[in-house]
């Protein structure tokens, strides 16, 4: 549990001028800020009187540990790792659009001006997390994983390499300054084509810290402060982000259009991927602004086996942070993400009523952002002691143990077909889609949003595959009927029957992919990323209380070894959903009006499943639904039933 508060500012002015009736100017200026403060539930709790002795001395990291029992199969105790939290965002931005029409010729061009300011604090680790997941006796005891790792904990012994602590002050202001300018001609060719040609260029500067905490490591020189020599900003600028789009639109004749376009887009590094890249597997700092370095120094303490574990026992060894250390860089050369976006479509409109559109959308992405981890040892021997001696930076950086950067080398593709019908009628709305699609790249967000790093940072091709987000099959049919109100009726029993709506949304979809993992180091890199062998057929027939996959189909690969399953191979649940309204409306004389609802949620009462967990040595059983994050009126929840009555005046 969290406690949040939150509070937003926005204000927006516009001046619109009309210099001639073929020439429109638009100046407008937008300021929003957004403060937020999260807190864990338990915040101003006093750990010690438990027995735990974490060394946190801070009140604002005050609370219970996250403490991880069987990580992916049992809640954990104590508040998400990356609390507590905050931030102060301001954004003003400056914009001028101008259009100017020249007969055939569409003109448009403009541009904008923007400043960012993030001043926040994210405390990731820093309450400490406690990992008990077998390792060190429970896996000899029994081969079912919760059992194992409940083992460890009734034993006291926490895992090594997960189990860690960050100190230090996370307080950061950064700034990054954005412009941007366009030109853009829509030519009507002659009366039944159109050709839209258009060129943007964008600027993102390299993001600044107010008090001058931004550092980076060199692999030749080192772990340096910002303005040092050597390294005079945290990365090199862009200047080459420009981007060319095209489009056409043709009518056929017979009520037929065919229509595409083409464009290239940059996207600006999200402050996020700096200061909150949080669920990284290997390490708990939180992103390249935190760093053991500086007036403001993160360091993450990873205490070697056996961890002291017991009443006021130092858990995390004394006050003063001892290396090995945690370090989060940055490549210097990070070029933006660059997407290309194209589509062809036709439409066929079937009477003035019907209309029939057949599309092909399609994607690819370039320079995307992943965390990798230049530090990984080679596979061999998962002692921590070991598995530092292998790191490429040990001898000429013994002080550093993991080393994650945040680099531009990922990529994706996603193809799909696209088929809709609708009609539109005086009492009927009806529309249809359905979308076969295929989202293939190798991180699916930067770092932690996804739970990077990749299994094998020397490696990325071997986590190309499916997107964690893919959906290879979706269907919608969405309806609204007016109902006729009956010809005979008078009086009251017509004011009854009359003013009724039916409206529905339908959706069924295939499943998520699901990503099997180990809960070990098995390779020995300290990754945690480890996928098992696949050595059999891991289909089964469906069975809600059975396994979802056959965990005889998986294997754990030699010790100081990498498995031979990919990511995300195998499919989650699908999706069967119908929710459905009945709406009444009634006048009440004047402007009032009663609207009377009746919203079913899963009307059938379908059974629907979230993923099963996927973690090795768990039996893959389906445990929760999709709604789990909202209990009540959650998309794939069990039937609700919602009565809404609404007056309006």
């Amino acid at each position: 549990m969290a406690q949040s508060h939150t509070v937003v500012h926005l204000f927006a002015a516009e001046w619109q001028h009309a210099l001639s009736p073929q020439f429109l100017n638009a100046a407008r200026f937008g300021y929003s800020r957004y403060a937020e403060t999260t807190l864990p539930g338990d915040h101003g709790f006093d750990v010690t009187t438990l027995g735990l002795n974490t060394g946190v001395s801070s009140a604002r990291d005050s609370g219970l540990p996250e403490i991880d029992i069987a990580p992916g199969e049992y809640e954990n105790l104590g508040a998400s790792l990356s609390l507590p939290r905050g931030r102060a965002s301001n954004v003003f931005d400056l914009s001028d659009r101008a259009s100017w029409n020249r007969g055939a010729h569409q003109l448009k061009f403009g541009g904008s001006a923007t400043l960012l300011q993030e001043n926040a604090y994210t405390d990731t680790g820093m309450r400490g997390r406690l990992v008990f997941d077998g390792s060190q006796l429970g896996d000899q005891l029994s081969t079912d994983f919760a059992i194992a790792s409940l083992a460890d904990l009734l034993a006291g012994l926490p895992a090594p390499g997960v189990t860690t602590i960050a100190r230090g002050d996370s307080q950061r202001y950064l700034r990054q300054r954005r412009w941007a300018a366009f030109v853009e001609d829509g030519w009507q060719v002659r009366p039944a084509l159109k050709v839209t040609l258009g060129l943007r260029h964008d600027q993102f500067s390299v993001p600044t810290e107010k008090q001058g905490r931004l550092s980076n490591f060199v692999p030749g020189a080192g772990l340096l402060v910002v303005g040092a020599p050597g390294l005079a900003r945290e990365y090199q600028s862009n200047n080459v982000d420009f981007a060319p789009r095209a489009a056409f639109a043709l009518g056929l004749g017979g009520n037929r259009t065919v229509s595409g376009g083409w464009g290239l887009y940059f996207d600006a590094q999200s402050f996020d991927e700096l200061m909150d890249n949080s669920s990284n597997s290997n390490s708990i700092l939180p992103g390249p602004v935190f760093n053991p370095i500086g007036t403001s120094a993160i360091f993450t303490i990873t205490p070697p086996p056996p961890i002291p574990f017991g009443p006021g026992f130092e858990i995390f060894g004394p006050a003063a942070p001892q290396p090995p250390f945690d370090v989060f860089a940055v490549s210097t050369h990070f070029p933006d993400p660059r997407y290309q976006n194209f589509n062809l479509a036709v439409e066929q409109r079937l009477g003035s009523q019907q209309l029939l559109r057949i599309a092909y959308y399609g994607t690819r992405g370039d320079h995307l952002p992943v965390v990798i981890d230049v530090n990984q040892p080679l596979p061999g021997d998962a002692d921590p002691a070991s598995e530092q001696a292998r790191r490429p930076f040990a001898a000429a950086f013994p002080q550093f143990r993991v080393i994650n950067t945040l680099t531009a080398a990922a990529h994706s593709n996603y193809n799909s077909l696209q088929v809709s019908a609708q009609r539109s009628a005086a009492n009927v709305t009806f529309r249809a889609s359905y979308t076969f699609s295929r989202s293939l790249d190798d991180a699916s967000g930067a770092g932690g949003f996804h739970g990077g790093p990749p299994e094998d940072s020397r490696n990325l091709r071997r986590d190309y595959g499916p997107s964690d987000f893919d959906l290879r099959h979706r269907f919608t049919v969405s309806y609204a009927w007016r109902v006729p109100a009956p010809a005979a009726p008078r009086g009251w029993l017509r004011a009854l029957l009359a003013n009724w709506q039916l409206n529905g949304i339908t959706t069924l979809e295939t499943g998520a992919p699901l990503n099997i993992a180990l809960p070990f180091d098995n390779s020995g890199t300290g990754e945690f990323r480890d996928r098992p062998n696949l050595v059999g057929n891991a289909h089964v027939a469906f069975n809600p209380t059975g396994p979802y996959l056959n965990p005889a189909a998986f294997a754990q690969p030699a010790v100081g070894t990498y498995g031979n399953l990919g990511r995300n191979v195998f499919s989650g649940p699908g999706l069967n959903d119908f929710d459905m309204s009945l709406v009444k409306s009634q006048h009440l004389g004047g402007d009032r009006l009663l609207r009377l609802r009746a919203e079913f949620f899963n009307v059938w009462n379908h059974p629907n499943f979230a993923n099963p967990s996927t973690t090795f040595g768990t039996g893959f059983r389906l445990t929760s639904t999709p709604d789990s994050s909202n209990p009540y009126f959650g998309n794939g929840s069990a039937r609700n039933v919602q009565l809404v009555a609404e007056l309006e005046f």
